[in-house]
């Protein structure tokens, strides 16, 4: 019974938030706050000027804390697609700075991500490694943006935290085993097996465009399960989960959710040591509505800068 209301209870406010998109609505002032005011009080804010080849439309961003002494800085990694993506992410961002003080380097814009149309398995193969190499890229990217910024001064050294979410939380995964600068992450609605979360999701954009690929290609959804898993392989969050220090790890895990299967959630919370996680009720897209229940467990969790 109580599955049953909190769906309803998603589906309405799901109906509301898109509705609400379509006719221009903002939504509640509480969850989307006014753009630039934190800017102007709290931080300065800087474009990082490194273009990234294989992730054109990729964007990085630092935001100062103005305050006085060197603060830790806050990794905020977005969702893959969707209209609201860069505003979610902002909005973590600004709270981050506005109640914590912290820096924040934030990564968004469009990722490269099995963008080109394909015909036949080969070309598959070669446009599923291009994206694997695209994300290794990111990562590899941030690492050398963190060590600027220690290098010039800008930040407190040893210091920093993640916040990602979706792709951003498969990011998050491997960043914050290969790098041990990374004392405290955040990783919301993430999972393992980057093959399985291809193959399986609902999600309309990714099982449209798997769909569109095995029909193209002539190939089992078998045969794209392995291909997708060979490609990914040197980024399988599996992998990296093994590596975590789980007491600097929260994982949060969406019970409905659409794009990562519970396997995969349950399988990288297993592969990393059962860290401390929490579960909500809702999907990958209707957990929005969790937004400020997130955020104060994010915070709470984000102290660990602090020590």
């Amino acid at each position: 019974m109580k599955k049953v209301f909190c769906a309803v209870f998603a589906a309405y406010f799901g109906l509301f938030f898109f509705v609400g998109s379509a006719l221009g609505l903002k939504g509640p002032p509480a969850m989307f706050p006014k753009q630039g005011i934190v800017e102007e009080e709290r931080y300065d804010k800087f474009s990082v000027n490194l273009p990234l080849k294989l992730n054109p439309k990729i964007q990085i961003e630092f935001w100062k804390s103005k305050s006085k002494e060197k603060r830790p800085t806050v990794i905020v990694l977005s969702i893959l697609r969707g209209k609201w993506k860069d505003k979610i992410a902002t909005m973590i961002a600004e709270r981050i700075v506005d109640d914590m003080n912290y820096n924040v380097l934030l990564m968004s814009g469009e990722r490269a991500f099995l963008d080109k149309d394909v015909s036949d398995k080969e070309e598959l193969k070669q446009i599923m490694k291009l994206a694997a190499e695209a994300t290794k890229e990111r990562i590899e990217t941030l690492e050398l943006v963190m060590k600027t910024l220690e290098k010039e001064g800008l930040v407190q050294a040893d210091n920093f935290g993640i916040v990602g979410i979706s792709m951003g939380a498969i990011e998050g995964t491997v960043l914050c085993a290969k790098n041990s600068k990374i004392k405290s992450a955040v990783l919301i609605f993430g999972g393992q097996d980057i093959a399985r979360i291809l193959t399986e999701a609902q999600e309309p954009f990714l099982r449209k465009l798997r769909n569109k690929i095995i029909e193209n290609c002539k190939i089992s959804k078998e045969e794209f399960y392995e291909i997708a898993k060979k490609s990914f392989a040197e980024v399988e969050p599996a992998i990296f989960a093994k590596k975590w220090r789980k007491d600097e790890i929260l994982l949060f895990e969406a019970i409905w959710d659409d794009t990562i299967p519970r396997e995969s959630a349950e399988g990288l919370y297993e592969s990393g040591g059962k860290p401390k996680r929490i579960l909500v009720y809702g999907g990958h897209i209707t957990s929005v509505f969790y937004y400020h229940y997130i955020m104060e467990e994010t915070e709470k969790h984000l102290k660990l800068l602090n020590q």
